[in-house]
């Protein structure tokens, strides 16, 4: 995981200077606050930017998600939210996994996990979270509100590709 805010590009620039990651970065700092919902192809066919909203809620009604063959940058263009990160290593299961996209579902062990990272992303941040690493966004920061948000799919594949 990596989080930063886009228009401080000083810090993530030296880091994220590939031309797969610039390209992704410069769509959200150029075109996320102005797009519509919906979903913008960013170059071949599974690396794209999705735009949609939705509201925040209780930390017991959110699920845990990762991905393992795409990178999500998840952008907060509006409001906050608070998201938990750990390992999948240190989750159970996949207790879902989903034929048509790359994700799988976990749950926290009962017992032996650690306690997860907990981020909190407001507008003009982002974060990176890599494949099999679990997170769990969607929970309020403090109480339920509309969050407008931009995440980035990038194929494993496009990085590993050159």
């Amino acid at each position: 995981m990596f989080c930063s805010s886009l228009v401080n590009r000083n810090h993530w620039s030296p880091l994220l200077s590939d031309n797969v990651w610039r390209k992704s970065l410069a769509w959200l700092l150029h075109n996320a606050s102005s797009a519509e919902l919906g979903t913008y192809r960013l170059g071949q066919t599974d690396w794209f930017a999705n735009v949609h909203e939705y509201k925040t809620k209780d930390q017991e009604l959110c699920v845990w998600e990762s991905h393992q063959h795409t990178i999500d940058i998840q952008y907060v263009i509006s409001s906050s939210e608070q998201i938990l990160w750990m390992p999948t290593t240190e989750l159970e299961g996949p207790t879902k996994t989903f034929d048509n996209i790359d994700r799988q579902e976990w749950k926290v062990k009962e017992h032996g996990s650690p306690l997860p990272s907990k981020i909190v992303l407001s507008a003009g941040y982002f974060a990176i979270f890599l494949p099999n690493e679990g997170h769990c966004p969607m929970i309020k920061d403090e109480n339920p509100a509309l969050i407008r948000k931009a995440v980035i799919k990038i194929p494993l594949s496009l990085l590993r590709d050159g």
